[in-house]
């Protein structure tokens, strides 16, 4: 397993050099001297040069040690990296398991949506597998009428703990309440944003660590087991209890308010959550944590003052830039 880093300049050789002196000498706790192999590449008249780290297997432990080292080097010298074979066998452990959360999610959804009007729904049945995690992260968990009602109450307002409170006493219910309940996959409900940035780091063949690979492969095996559990219960025991027709037609308009643009809507929840997580980190009361997810979906729609969900038009973004998910 092969680990390569590059780095612009000699400013660290030393330091770097130091830190491979002692991982060559040192215990792995095993009883074994480090079997790791360290060698160094360096260009005629460029201050550039290349350190590699080679250890034999491919396998979880090796792919644990080599990770150890990444997470080191990264952290204390910032280089470039150029090979992260660690990294490499942990996106490909993980694929099998995103791949079946996929599936087994799309599948609960068609279950779950054939039980409405199938007549009315068949359109929506049918573009479940044409969408991608963001999208359907918005449609099933974001409540547009809730951003708007709650948009338009914060322009009244002048403190933050008026807007918490004001927030706090609108009715908020998502498509995902509506169609599976809120005491139902609550791993999933949850968890969906961890979900999707797991499943974004598989896909996008990120460089991770092994903390964040063991993390991702507990949350996406507890899941599936759960999804799994949910399809069995709901295959041997239908719903008895359609839904009315006032809640299926709540539920069409939820689903289908976001086919156009779904995707820069996502975008600017994200850019909303990671302005607003830097604020909450020092500005934000603790007694008033449990309102910051409601705040932070407000601070996203707020990006589109004009914009006309139901009708579908077009949404102007004003996030810096544009990140699009891919299947």
């Amino acid at each position: 397993m092969v680990l390569e880093y590059l780095f612009f300049d000699k400013n660290q050789r030393q330091n770097v050099e130091a830190y491979n002196h002692e991982l060559e000498t040192s215990d792995t706790g095993n009883g074994k001297n480090s079997s790791v192999q360290i060698t160094y590449k360096d260009f005629d008249e460029l201050e550039c040069w290349i350190v590699k780290y080679e250890r034999n297997g491919n396998n979880e432990t090796t792919a644990k040690q080599s990770s150890e080292i990444s997470t080191y080097i990264c952290q204390e010298f910032s280089p470039t990296i150029l090979t992260d074979e660690s990294s490499e066998y942990f996106n490909k452990s993980l694929y099998p398991l995103v791949n079946k959360f996929e599936r087994l999610l799309r599948k609960f959804l068609y279950l779950k949506v054939s039980q409405c009007d199938e007549q009315k729904f068949r359109s929506v049945i049918s573009d479940i597998d044409q969408k991608d995690f963001g999208e359907i992260y918005t449609i099933l968990f974001i409540d547009n009428n809730f951003r708007a009602a709650a948009r338009d109450k914060i322009k009244k307002l002048n403190t933050r703990a008026e807007m918490f409170e004001a927030i706090d006493a609108l009715q908020e219910s998502t498509a995902w309440h509506i169609l599976v309940g809120d005491e139902v996959l609550t791993i999933i409900k949850d968890n969906f944003d961890l979900l999707k940035e797991y499943r974004n780091d598989v896909m996008h063949a990120h460089n991770i660590s092994w903390e964040k690979y063991k993390k991702a492969k507990k949350l996406f095996t507890d899941a599936n087991d759960a999804l799994e559990r949910e399809l069995n219960q709901l295959l041997q025991y239908p719903s008895v209890t359609p839904l009315s027709e006032k809640t299926a037609s709540t539920l069409y308009e939820k689903m289908m308010a976001f086919n156009a643009g779904a995707e820069r809507i996502g975008t600017n929840m994200a850019s909303a959550l990671e302005v607003f997580a830097k604020i909450a980190e020092t500005s934000v009361p603790k007694e008033l944590s449990a309102n910051l997810e409601k705040m932070l979906q407000l601070l996203a729609s707020a990006t589109f003052p004009t914009s006309d969900y139901q009708s579908g038009k077009d949404i102007q973004s004003n996030a810096d830039g544009e990140v699009k998910e891919n299947e």
